[in-house]
């Protein structure tokens, strides 16, 4: 389990900032698993999480737009440890889909792609199949991305 923790000044603060810009002060995440047995690259690999409510990402060079924040917040790991959020922008991921919002966290241990947060800011489907997970834009019913399953985890 991660856990964030923001008083109530700090929450404020932020429903201000998420009304009129993309967030990156408050992140809930309901569960983190363990992927030290499943082989890839975690500097450009993302876990697709249906239960982390924001996007994560470790590495500042993947952004093509990275607002950084005047004051670092932080996410409680579920080992107990602090990881900063330092920012937050838009990671291109392929031609067809630019992830936006995607919290910048430097010592974050995977990088996470949030269903939730994909569906309402790209307005798209995600359909999760036998081994495969696909994103759908609804305008266009065009696949826009998506991958298999690997161990038992759904990777980009």
């Amino acid at each position: 389990t991660v856990t964030v923790s923001i008083n109530k000044s700090e929450y404020e603060d932020f429903l201000t900032l998420r009304s009129s810009q993309p967030s990156a002060s408050t992140v809930m995440i309901d569960s983190v698993m363990s992927v030290d047995s499943v082989p890839h690259d975690t500097c450009t690999t993302w876990i697709i999480d249906s239960g982390a409510s924001s996007h994560f990402f470790s590495k500042p060079s993947m952004f093509i737009v990275l607002h950084i924040l005047p004051q670092a917040r932080h996410v409680k790991l579920a080992d107990g440890r602090w990881s900063p959020i330092l920012g937050y922008g838009d990671i291109k991921i392929s031609q067809s889909m630019t992830i936006p919002n995607v919290l910048y966290a430097p010592k974050f241990p995977t990088n996470l792609l949030s269903v939730g947060q994909l569906i309402n800011d790209l307005h798209c489907r995600v359909t999760f199949d036998y081994g495969l997970c696909s994103f759908q834009d609804l305008q266009t019913g065009k696949t826009i991305g998506g991958d298999y399953e690997k161990g038992g985890i759904y990777f980009l």
